[in-house]
């Protein structure tokens, strides 16, 4: 496969799969994933908010895509201070009055969850698609991969479009 396959919205995932074949994952097998361990971890996790324990499963999955082996809820919490997937920068007072504000939107808290373990993930490990990640990697530079502020508009665009409810 070609990697300069021209871009169209079928194209997206075959520029990934040129770009980096032994990482091949799409976001609805992180969806799969988050339905089938979410219960059991919630139980485990009751203290954490479900949008928080929801991020930190993405990230899991994530990791254990990248380096085929397995990070555990609490050290996923712990490398990002129990503070992923929230609508919002960090957890102020600007992110928990946003929170209040966009509680039951369901495509806000899918964006937030996919963009938060995504970015923070680029961010440690300089591995995946960064908070960019509904952009082919291939065609995003390092540096915005890893800013926070990159990323939302098409990350909505990709929540919307594609119904994305994690």
């Amino acid at each position: 496969m070609e990697v300069d396959t021209v871009l169209s919205t079928s194209n997206i995932y075959m520029l990934e799969l040129s770009y980096n074949p032994t990482n091949i994952y799409m976001i609805s097998d992180i969806i799969a994933h988050v339905k089938y361990f979410f219960k059991k971890t919630k139980q485990q996790h009751p203290h954490v908010d479900d949008v928080i324990l929801k991020s930190a499963l993405v990230y899991q999955y994530i990791y254990f895509k990248n380096y085929k082996a397995y990070i555990t809820i609490d050290e996923v919490l712990e490398e990002n201070n129990g503070e992923i997937g929230l609508i919002g920068p960090g957890n102020g007072r600007i992110t928990r009055f946003l929170e209040r504000i966009f509680k039951r939107s369901n495509i806000l808290h899918s964006h937030s969850i996919l963009h938060d373990a995504f970015g923070r993930f680029y961010s440690r490990y300089s591995s995946d698609r960064g908070y960019t990640y509904a952009i082919p990697s291939i065609l995003t530079p390092t540096f915005i991969k890893r800013s926070p502020l990159c990323g939302q508009i098409s990350g909505l665009l990709y929540c919307v479009s594609n119904k994305i409810v994690v």
